[in-house]
């Protein structure tokens, strides 16, 4: 997954971005050139915060979102990007192709990345490796604005709640990692883990009174951090609690003078399932490879550090 940063760049008064701080309905104004029924633009914010990834082009003059693409993935193998689209007072300025740039980076380590297009974008995605393949698809016309589908994985921010990091969380971090013997199988190092959610500063993100996961940080010097340990509950995976986080985490991080966040992991060399889904995420959030320690915790786990910068 990405190997570039998903910090915001801008190239001729159109900014780019991976996120939708500040975005409102308003702003989403144009699009779905000739569908005979497209989705409203509340449903439009919709479908780009319920994607696993995209990617928004900005006017920095006017604050208008000119151009979008959206990608949705199982995070290990494969995804499928469903839109692109570039208002058509900003095509052939070289928008899309920076779209589609941004959201390859992210998602390159994937085995496959599949989409349908017109004709005449066809040369665009070949200049980007992509290959011409017979393909099938359904569409179910009476259903083409969306308005009668609830999204149903992710959760909205507005029902998940991310205290800032404070020490004392050990009883939430405990029942967490008790809750995902696949990633933290090994009494003793979840044992350590716990201890250490006794002093070192925790995010946790509440769904009313209620932990569903947590983000440790640790600080080695003021200009760098360490994503030490994060986890979600189960029942409350693939639902964007992870990316609400880390925002949140990188959010405070950068307030506090931080340029750079690294975070340790499984080697994808062991191909263990569960680390390679782990692996994605932090791919995702634009972490990229640095090293492989081969003895950092046992021979037979060898590490991965991966780093990102806060800039």
């Amino acid at each position: 997954m990405p190997a570039t940063s998903t910090a915001s760049e801008a190239v001729n008064g159109i900014a780019f971005r991976s996120d939708l701080e500040g975005i409102k309905t308003e702003h989403l104004t144009g699009y779905f050139v000739d569908w005979p029924d497209p989705p409203s633009q509340k449903r439009h914010l919709d479908i780009l915060a319920a994607s696993h990834g995209f990617e928004i082009a900005i006017d920095e003059e006017t604050g208008q979102v000119v151009g979008f693409i959206n990608l949705i993935t199982d995070g290990i193998m494969a995804a499928y990007i469903p839109l692109l689209e570039v208002l058509p007072k900003y095509q052939g300025r070289g928008v899309g192709g920076v779209l589609i740039d941004r959201l390859l980076a992210r998602y390159q380590d994937l085995y496959m990345i599949d989409l349908c297009c017109d004709e005449n974008v066809v040369p665009v995605y070949e200049s980007r490796g992509f290959k011409r393949f017979i393909c099938m698809a359904r569409r179910n016309f009476d259903r083409q604005s969306a308005a009668a589908v609830e999204p149903q994985q992710h959760i909205r921010s507005k029902d998940i709640t991310i205290r800032p990091p404070e020490p004392g969380c050990e009883e939430a971090v405990e029942i967490i990692l008790r809750s995902l013997p696949e990633w933290f199988g090994i009494e003793e190092s979840l044992a350590e883990y716990v201890e250490q959610a006794k002093t070192m500063p925790t995010l946790l993100a509440m769904e009313g009174d209620r932990a569903v996961g947590f983000l440790m940080i640790s600080r080695h010097f003021p200009e760098s951090a360490e994503v030490h340990c994060v986890g979600v509950l189960p029942t409350h995976h693939r639902k964007g609690i992870g990316r609400l986080m880390h925002m949140a985490a990188e959010e405070h991080l950068i307030a506090d003078g931080a340029r750079f966040l690294q975070v340790k992991t499984l080697s994808p060399e062991k191909g263990d399932e569960y680390y390679l889904r782990t692996l994605a995420f932090y791919q995702a959030m634009g972490f990229a490879p640095l090293e492989v320690f081969p003895t950092l915790w046992q021979p037979h786990n060898p590490c991965l550090l991966l780093v990102k910068s806060l800039s």
